[in-house]
């Protein structure tokens, strides 16, 4: 059923509020499209479901509470006759089988160009769709997990107790290639099979193997989690917690290698406009598709509502201004306290300003920030929950960690001497 709102309606519907700061062009948005809706959640096995509506506008993903109401209720009703591991191993199975497609695809890209190009939109679309879920039931599952440890746990140990309790059991990708370099695989094999980690925003290059050679040098065994026992009655609901922070990092990683393996398509469909694959990334992939090229700049907007996508080449939210200060708060990821030098890393072309004993202020970690994240003494986000990347491998490398400040790289800039309080989630400028 097609959308009758306009853009200026759907600004209005619901309360917008800044959330994910991406460094994405029109490019990588596009592949959203549709992704939403009924008929793509219906894919993936959960009928009914619905992500209304989204907007990316100048770079930064924004959300809205009620969308995440609307949808709440049928994922609840969902989860009552199925589980996580139905949707993790569906994911696994439909990354299987089109890795298979579009790595065939990518031996002659030229070949059958256009349908080719339909068959990834699709696939792009279904990943999308699992993005959207996770969030989603990221949404109402923290909320529900502390409400039901809070009957067993001590107000004090409450947050400590719901990070280890669900700590993944399940590897991921980067955690497979941090094994595979500890027990000898070749680097060459080990970049033949993980470079696309290094690829989060779709187009910067891939690790070599000097990269991985370097990388490798900071590696260490991963800490055996600490073991936490959990309330009988809890068991069940922190086992599907568990699987569900395990699918935050693997809906991810799952898009980001498609994208990644699709590359020489893209390429093709670029060459047929004259268009450099550096370039392509500022071109929604729709109007490739429709024969009508449009360049967006790097500051633009996109609105999804239902099935219709809009496209501006100027912001339509009015960034909010924050006041001036010197000491900003998070949530603790990891306890500990740190005083070093902040480095800002936006991108992957900042991962070189970290040195050892840095403190890494991000909007938000990810696995290609691991080589720096190796040698930094405390880490500090925007954004973030206790399920996110930058929490996960605080816990892991067992690093100060305060997350969701959502102003720190506003605040804070390199060279400036801070004081990370976990214990307290407390940063200072000193």
């Amino acid at each position: 059923m097609l959308s009758n709102l306009t853009p200026k309606d759907i600004l209005k519907k619901y309360h917008w509020k800044q959330w994910l700061s991406r460094p994405f062009f029109g490019f990588m948005p596009s592949l959203f499209e549709g992704g939403n809706t009924k008929e793509y959640f219906k894919k993936i096995g959960i009928p009914k479901a619905e992500y209304s509506a989204w907007i990316f506008d100048g770079g930064y993903w924004y959300e809205s509470d009620e969308i995440f109401e609307e949808i709440k209720p049928v994922l609840e009703k969902w989860l009552k006759t199925h589980s996580l591991v139905e949707i993790t191993s569906g994911l696994d199975k439909f990354y299987q089988r089109e890795k298979k497609i579009i790595s065939e695809y990518a031996k002659n890209p030229n070949k059958n160009l256009d349908k080719k190009i339909k068959h990834i939109r699709e696939v792009m679309r279904i990943c999308t769709t699992y993005i959207w879920l996770a969030h989603s039931l990221e949404y109402f599952y923290i909320k529900k997990l502390n409400m039901a440890a809070a009957q067993y746990i001590a107000p004090d140990k409450l947050d400590e107790f719901v990070r280890l309790a669900t700590s993944p059991k399940k590897l991921t990708a980067t955690e497979k290639m941090d094994k595979a370099i500890l027990s000898g695989v070749s680097l060459k094999k080990v970049v033949t099979q993980y470079a696309w980690i290094r690829c989060r925003d779709g187009f910067c290059d891939p690790y070599t193997v000097e990269d991985v050679e370097a990388y490798a040098k900071n590696i260490k065994p991963a800490f055996k989690h600490e073991k936490v026992k959990i309330p009988k009655p809890l068991e069940k609901l922190f086992a599907e917690a568990r699987e569900l922070v395990y699918f935050r990092t693997q809906r991810t990683d799952v898009w980001i290698e498609l994208v990644f393996l699709s590359r020489p398509i893209f390429k093709a469909l670029g060459e047929k406009y004259n268009i450099k694959f550096s370039d392509l990334k500022y071109y929604p992939l729709s109007s490739l598709i429709a024969g009508k090229p449009r360049r967006l700049p790097e500051k633009f907007s996109a609105i999804g509502y239902k099935d219709k996508t809009y496209y501006f080449d100027e912001p339509q939210i009015k960034e909010v201004q924050h006041e001036l200060t010197t000491q900003v708060k998070g949530a603790i990821a990891q306890k500990g306290k740190f005083v070093g030098t902040v480095k800002v890393v936006s991108t992957v072309a900042d991962l070189g300003k970290v040195k050892a004993g840095d403190v890494m202020v991000t909007f938000m970690t990810a696995p290609n920030f691991l080589p720096a994240m190796r040698l930094a003494g405390a880490f500090v986000t925007n954004e973030g929950g206790l399920t996110c990347h930058a929490a996960i491998v605080a816990r892991e490398m067992r690093k100060p960690c305060v997350i969701g400040t959502k102003i720190a790289t506003k605040v804070f800039k390199d060279g400036d001497r801070v004081e990370v309080d976990a214990d307290n989630g407390l940063i200072k400028l000193l």
